[in-house]
């Protein structure tokens, strides 16, 4: 892995926190959407 792309997942993970403190609904909305983005990737 490279470096940026270390610093972008550290920059996503902050980012989260952020909004699962400030706003926990958007974090709950950004779970579902990922959730189903994953799953139509693995199908």
């Amino acid at each position: 892995m490279t470096r940026s792309a270390g610093f972008l997942g550290l920059t996503l993970v902050a980012g989260a926190g952020v909004l699962f403190v400030v706003r926990p609904e958007f974090y709950e909305a950004g779970v579902h959407v990922f959730a189903t983005r994953a799953v139509s990737l693995v199908h």
